[in-house]
């Protein structure tokens, strides 16, 4: 008697820009920090909760932008980490990069 065992690898083969082809203003993101204390931060600026929308929109007529990076420190609540991912959705159609 004789056995084996078959293995087959998969790959994804991915195609990146030559550097020379990359736009790099084409790749400006919006950054949204929540930090411990549950205060909002657009762009490195202090911002009231309500008005998070309005930032939004403003940023977006300033600078367009293809992302949202949104940054939520450890001790920040759920409760507003859905909230802002709520006023981004409600504001654009931007894809949204979570970190934390």
């Amino acid at each position: 008697m004789v056995t084996t065992t078959f293995s087959r690898s998969y790959s994804l083969n991915i195609e990146r820009p030559k550097a020379s082809l990359a736009n790099p203003s084409e790749a400006k993101n919006l950054q949204i920090q929540i930090d411990s204390q549950d205060r909002i931060w657009v762009q490195g600026r202090l911002i009231a909760t309500e008005q998070l929308a309005v930032n939004i929109a403003k940023e977006a007529a300033i600078m367009p932008f293809k992302q949202v990076q949104l940054m939520a420190h450890n001790s920040s609540s759920h409760k507003m980490l859905v909230r802002v991912l709520n006023d981004v959705k409600a504001m654009g159609p931007w894809p949204v990069a979570l970190a934390n």
